[in-house]
């Protein structure tokens, strides 16, 4: 951990400016227990309403503490002897130290909850947007070693599938990874999950869901699952698919599409969230910059975010030096106990984690970018957009909605578990930062300075695979790169199988809608 903050003052990977550096950077140490945060005497759990002591007194007090060396940052466990009452006044203090809205907080009784993620999902308000949905639909936690495998090796458990859900328990394929037990099974994108170990979804009891839950969604590694899936076309097929590490792609597809008009740049990216993301876009657009293309689309539609440094990198990747030198990239804004804490990112124009010496990124240097969006592009995914739209790039957005997560967190741990409660809210350049209700894109009349833009509506179309031109959303790009114009050939006259076209939402653990900082600064 002291190496990424050594590394943060130094290097500025993430281009934050000014004096806010040092100050953030020494909070973070005290509080994660690597200063006298550790050392500090027992404290009882009394509590009195309206009166907190700081946070850094109660973490590392844990109900069960460990022992032994982090497989991954190598650093010694800070756990001490403690209980379930110390650890949930640590939430209650850090809450009212850091939460964004953290007036909208009840102050409730650390003593009377005996279950520590119980107590955390209080610890957010009950308010809702204009459109009376959550405003914090984002208050989760996750394992501390496993989210720290994913973030270290771009590994996790499964299968290798990603999952689609549309209602009534209709589960669908969205894409599979390369490399994975369901990719050498002969899994596709766009199969139909219909039954596991024999029963038909839509007939599960209640006794057996959370089984059923467990075996698609979060095995064990090791264990295996039987699954009747439902081509596009032809007959029923099985596979019985074991766990294991799955090496997720973050960039899971690029290719240069030949056109009349030019050659058209494609890239799919899925997550922020990992350190192996900066090499996979270096080479992407390595390649597209050797081939000088004309014109990029950015695949989003099942990225959920992650680190802010990356959208940061990608924004340079797409708009190059002579658009992004002195310019912001992302400003982040705390409560109003915190504002010595806001500072400004840059577009970031090198590598960072990826394991080696620092390199230069090397930018296509246009002037606009198409971006697919779904419901589930979130968090990071709109900050890129944000990012480059107030610098005057052209964002064209096709496809739906986006998710509306114009915020952050600076994850904080405690006795095993690692807690994201929102800690900032982010505008870009220009000042704007209102999308808590998800970017839209409108045929006309965009604006940057609405969540409006200008683009095309479309629908994920799993009836091909990810990159093929027919593929409706793709298709509905490269349209309107022709043609100026949102309305698309009768594609469906061409295609030899079945359009099927899904407006569902992706079922996938929240911690891909994450927007985090840059090591050094998030953890």
């Amino acid at each position: 951990m002291l190496k990424f903050l050594y590394h943060g003052l130094l290097d500025n990977p993430a281009g934050v400016r000014g004096a806010t550096i040092l100050a953030c950077s020494l909070c973070l140490i005290s509080c994660n227990g690597s200063g006298n945060g550790n050392f500090l005497p027992p404290v009882n759990s009394h509590w009195a309403k309206g009166q907190y002591l700081t946070s850094s007194r109660y973490q590392h007090q844990c109900e069960s503490p460990r022992t032994g060396i982090h497989p991954y940052t190598n650093q010694a466990y800070p756990d001490r002897i403690g209980s379930t009452a110390h650890e949930n006044h640590f939430l209650r203090s850090w809450t009212h130290e850091s939460y964004l809205w953290y007036q909208e907080v009840p102050d409730l009784n650390p003593n009377n909850y005996s279950d520590t993620i119980e107590y955390f999902d209080l610890q957010k308000t009950n308010e809702l947007t204009a459109n009376g949905t959550e405003k914090d639909r984002f208050h989760f936690t996750e394992d501390e070693v496993s989210g720290d495998q994913f973030t270290y090796t771009g590994q996790r458990g499964g299968y290798g599938i990603s999952w689609k859900m549309t209602g009534n328990r209709e589960l669908y394929v969205s894409f599979v990874e390369p490399d994975s037990p369901a990719n050498d099974a002969g899994v596709t994108r766009g199969m139909q999950l219909t039954h596991v170990n024999g029963t038909l979804l839509t007939e599960l009891t209640n006794d057996q869901i959370a089984d059923a839950n467990q075996a698609i969604f979060s095995p064990e590694l090791g264990t295996s699952a039987t699954f009747q899936f439902s081509p596009t076309l032809g007959d029923a097929v099985t596979y019985t698919l074991e766990a294991a590490n799955i090496t997720v792609s973050a960039v899971l597809k690029h290719s240069i599409l030949n056109t009349d008009s030019g050659d058209v740049g494609y890239l799919v990216f899925n997550t922020f969230n990992t350190f192996t993301a900066e090499s996979q876009l270096k080479a992407a657009f390595d390649e597209f910059a050797t081939n000088g293309i004309d014109d990029l689309v950015v695949d989003l539609r099942y990225n959920g975010g992650g680190y802010l440094y990356i959208a940061a990198q990608l924004a340079y990747l797409v708009a190059g030096d002579s658009k992004t030198a002195g310019e912001t990239f992302s400003v982040l804004q705390y409560n109003d106990k915190r504002t010595n804490d806001n500072v400004e990112y840059d577009f970031v124009s090198n590598t960072y984690n990826t394991g080696a010496p620092s390199e230069p990124l090397t930018s296509v240097n246009l002037n606009r970018v198409y971006v697919l969006t779904t419901g589930d592009t979130c968090s990071a995914s709109e900050s890129f957009i944000n990012g480059l739209r107030g610098i005057d790039i052209e964002v064209i957005q096709v496809g739906g909605t986006t998710c509306g997560k114009p915020h952050g967190f600076n994850a904080q741990t405690n006795c095993g578990t690692r807690y994201f409660s929102i800690d900032f809210e982010t505008v870009n350049g220009q000042g704007f930062g209102e999308f808590i209700d998800g970017f839209e894109p409108v045929a006309s009349g965009g604006d940057p300075f609405t969540n409006k833009v200008n683009g095309c509506s479309a629908s994920d179309d799993l009836a091909y695979e990810l990159g093929n031109s027919n593929e409706q959303m793709l298709n509905t790009a490269l349209y309107h790169r022709s043609n100026g114009t949102c309305s698309s050939p009768a594609s469906a006259q061409q295609k030899p199988r079945p359009s099927l076209l899904i407006d569902g939402e992706l079922v996938a653990p929240p911690s891909d809608k994450v927007l985090r900082l840059a090591p050094g600064f998030s953890f």
